[in-house]
């Protein structure tokens, strides 16, 4: 016996040192297994647009059944189309609608920089008897209300 320690309490300890150890690698090899199975898919708004022509959404709200978007993009010598891109409604208490904006330049290549206002119908997306529906556009969670 050295130092007061006996074979017993050597034993023990190294029993309890390899448990731990083969815990720890039974778990590690779970979660490498679990990562190499698990697909993650991620939600590409530019697989939803119809056209990708840049523009800053600087502000958005909901008055009534119209989304109104305030928008700055560079142009001016063309006309510039905003369209709200569809995704799906996710069923959820209270529902969720994912949208997404589209704007097209037309090709418009001038360099002034405009501001403006544009409006969207949201009556399509009343998803729930209750009178709410969350609208997510483009990550942004607004309330929508109606009756």
């Amino acid at each position: 016996m050295i130092l007061g320690f006996g074979f017993h309490a050597y034993r023990r300890f190294f029993t309890i040192l390899c448990a731990l150890s083969f815990t720890a690698l039974a778990v590690s090899c779970q979660r490498q297994q679990m990562d190499k199975t698990t697909e993650v898919i991620e939600l590409k708004t530019d697989e939803i647009k119809g056209a990708d022509d840049p523009f800053d959404l600087i502000d958005a709200s909901i008055r009534g059944d119209s989304l109104l978007l305030s928008v700055r993009y560079g142009g001016g010598c063309s006309e510039h189309v905003f369209d709200l891109e569809t995704g799906p409604m996710l069923k959820s208490l209270p529902p969720k609608q994912l949208l997404s904006i589209s704007h097209d330049a037309n090709g418009d290549n001038c360099r002034a920089l405009v501001q403006r206002t544009i409006g969207f119908d949201l009556s399509p997306f009343k998803g729930s008897p209750r009178g709410i529906t969350v609208i997510v556009l483009d990550g942004t969670e607004l309330i929508y209300e109606y009756r």
